[in-house]
């Protein structure tokens, strides 16, 4: 029995620790109220205490000590503040208030432990053998978890249901670890309110310790602190995952500022060098001197150009995420663009790759941007020459359908895991071999691309096998009025 309170005991104080660390990690934007951390902290903590004062109990009643009378009182009185505070914690998760659930929580403490104090007192006083009586003490106990380990079970019942309902209600991806705690917290109090010593106090006499244990061979406060742990651990969870959903959006904040002020910066003195490095071509050898010289000068207008390029996508990230990118949808024929792009295709990122167009006949006309859609291309043009063999080709298919005309980029390669298809199209997310590899990149080109299909009221996706070939497409809506 001394090792069960002792890892009992234990259970308690190693969540009480946890929270508590949360709790002083805590910001006030956080969904879960540093109130009501701190009052699970000091609950846990608590009842720990209390479980180690009934070790005590049992050693000093083994012992015959002197002390047991005053550990008998402590264990209660740490018992009955513990399940204020769980109650408290419960209110507080409920209101959301950090203020007024300081003065609850202030007010709850003191009163619950003179209410289990005057409990206590009143029914061993009634019993023959005084206050070391140990039915007098069970009675105690057991009166002590029904008035009030019950009721602070169902108000942090309430309270982590309130606490579901708002994380459910501002979309955070922790409304399912809520849940679980509520049904760990249900479970505890169904062990702590209802599994009591047995005793002359209501159901006692039927379900009590004693009957718990006959059937199950297994002691009470196992499932006790199994089950609390249980809480604790999927409150930490909903904590940091909140925390760093709130840590991501503020970063993204702050970029979303700091980006478009630092690309517009940027764009004078790349306007600047790149006039200059024209100058010096149009003047001819007489003004560079040698070969050498022009093939530098030809290096730096590339180097701009692809600055140029981070510059605009960076710009056009932050507006996208802003909801503030310009599309000027009109009724566009796709032919001349697809021809362009095969014409006027980045060398720079291509290299000696061909592009081979695929269309059955002419297409008819679409309800797009014309520059964001040759954009859209020119992002798929470029992200298929990165990571195709040099020598190969890479194939731009259109394809009219009744109500929309797909057009899809396919290029050999290594192609993309599965596990990374679904996070191609997220924010600066660049796959394992795109990291480890040596193309350059911010992995902002198929972000934008799917923003920039999507705003046109078009549909974007990935098809890939492993070893063979990658295919990126994506659909433009038809102009009304055109028959298929």
């Amino acid at each position: 029995m001394e090792y069960v309170l002792l890892v009992y005991g234990g259970a308690f104080v190693a969540t009480g620790f946890a929270l508590g660390v949360q709790a002083r990690a805590a910001s006030p934007a956080e969904p879960l109220p540093i109130s009501a951390l701190w009052a699970l902290t000091a609950f846990a903590l608590v009842h720990g205490a209390g479980d180690w004062a009934q070790l005590a109990v049992y050693l000093e009643q083994r012992e015959r000590g002197v002390f047991l009378g005053a550990l008998a009182a402590a264990r209660l009185a740490l018992l009955a503040t513990s399940f204020a505070l769980l109650g408290a914690s419960g209110v507080l998760l409920a209101t959301g208030r950090a203020r007024a659930g300081r003065r609850l929580v202030g007010a709850s403490v003191p009163g619950a432990a003179l209410a289990a104090w005057a409990i206590w007192g009143a029914l061993a006083l009634h019993r023959r053998g005084g206050p070391l009586d140990p039915p007098a003490t069970a009675t105690a106990e057991a009166a002590t978890r029904y008035l009030l380990g019950v009721p602070a079970c169902a108000a942090a019942l309430v309270g982590l249901d309130r606490l579901r309902r708002r994380i459910r209600t501002t979309e955070w991806p922790s409304g399912r670890y809520v849940a679980a705690a509520i049904v760990a917290v249900a479970a505890y109090g169904l062990f702590t309110g209802v599994v009591v010593p047995a005793s002359n106090v209501g159901v006692a006499r039927i379900v009590n310790l004693a009957s718990f244990t006959a059937v199950t061979h297994v002691p009470v406060e196992i499932f006790r602190a199994a089950s609390i742990a249980a809480a604790g651990l999927l409150l930490s969870e909903v904590f940091v995952r909140t925390t760093a959903e709130h840590r991501r959006d503020d970063i993204e904040h702050l970029n979303d500022g700091l980006i478009p002020l630092v690309a517009h910066e940027l764009r004078t003195p790349l306007a600047t060098v790149d006039m200059g490095a024209a100058l010096l071509e149009r003047l001819g050898p007489d003004a560079h001197g040698s070969e050498h010289e022009a093939h530098i000068l030809h290096a730096v207008r590339a180097g701009v150009r692809t600055m140029n390029k981070i510059v605009t996508d960076l710009l056009d990230a932050s507006r996208l995420e802003a909801r503030r990118l310009s599309i000027s949808p009109e009724r566009m024929d796709l032919g001349p663009t697809l021809i362009r792009l095969i014409e006027w295709a980045p060398a720079d990122a291509l290299g000696n790759r061909t592009i081979r167009l695929v269309a059955p006949g002419p297409l008819p006309p679409v309800v797009a941007d014309p520059v964001r859609v040759e954009q859209v291309l020119t992002n798929l043009l470029s992200n298929a020459g990165k990571y195709s063999p040099p020598g190969s080709e890479i194939v731009l298919e259109a394809r009219g359908g009744r109500r929309e005309i797909t057009l899809s980029v396919t290029n050999a390669g290594a192609g993309i895991p599965a596990c990374d298809l679904r996070r191609v199209f997220s924010r600066h997310y660049r796959t394992r071999a795109a990291r480890t590899g040596r193309a350059p990149g911010l992995g902002l080109g198929l972000y934008i691309a799917k923003g920039l299909v999507e705003s046109q009221g078009g549909r974007i996706w990935v098809e890939s096998e492993l070893g063979e070939h990658t295919t990126f497409a994506f659909t433009l809506p038809r102009a009304p009025g055109v028959v298929a």
